[in-house]
């Protein structure tokens, strides 16, 4: 089994404990200070049936056809640059049969914070972000689009489950501040603006502090799990 991407400690130790004891777990993730947390938390219980690797490229994965019964990616799949591509590769390293389970954020996850982010640019006249988070909004897709693109790239789509729900946040400092931010919607929204990012930002908590005075702060989250096989 390939699992793409680090993730809770809980889950991993899951993973480890349905795969049994004859069966091998590769996480391969970029980010080393995430593979070595990983690496710790699972502990004894990753001895002699998991392997961690940290040589990414987005572009291939470092594996020869045919080699994986199952892949297993949970918000990974967020972060790849080019998502058919990944989707490509994992159908290339994946057995004929073998099975691909992805967690994803669906499309209108995060609803609120676009919102605010459209209304910060317009209000200060930088229509030349308009485009940029759009891609970013465009990156999150919805079930159909999930069925197009495993057609695409070799996969026949066996189940989509789609969980909409809501987190509440003290105050948008509180959000600002959370794990979900900072290690997965920062990367995406400073790709937006770059170097005005600290700005933009700045002014989306004040008006987020103005608009629920008094109020929790919502986040309103798609969540899916899709599974694909070959």
């Amino acid at each position: 089994t390939l699992q793409l991407g680090c993730s809770t400690k809980a889950f991993s130790e899951g993973l480890l404990e349905k795969l049994g004891p004859w069966s091998r777990l590769i996480i391969i993730e970029p980010s080393k200070p995430l593979l070595e947390s990983t690496r710790i938390n699972v502990g004894s219980k990753a001895t002699g049936k998991a392997f961690f690797k940290s040589d990414m490229n987005w572009g291939k994965l470092p594996f020869d056809d045919g080699v994986f019964q199952t892949i297993v990616s949970v918000l990974f799949w967020d972060r790849s640059p080019n998502r058919f591509r990944m989707f490509e590769e994992m159908s290339r390293v994946l057995a004929l049969s073998g099975m691909a389970l992805l967690i994803a954020y669906l499309k209108d996850s995060a609803r609120e914070f676009f919102d605010f982010y459209s209304e910060v640019i317009t209000q200060f006249d930088m229509a030349h972000l308009v485009q940029p988070l759009q891609t970013v909004r465009n990156m999150f897709l919805s079930k159909s689009d999930y069925q197009v693109l495993a057609e695409e790239c070799g996969f026949t789509i066996s189940k989509i489950h789609e969980l909409p729900f809501k987190m509440e946040y003290d105050s948008s400092r509180e959000l600002f501040a959370s794990p979900l931010f900072l290690s997965q919607w920062l990367p995406l929204f400073e790709k937006v603006a770059g170097k005005e990012s600290d700005r933009i930002f700045w002014h989306i908590r004040q008006t987020m502090d103005r608009y629920y005075s008094g109020r929790k702060v919502p986040l309103t989250m798609v969540g899916g799990l899709i599974v694909a096989i070959k």
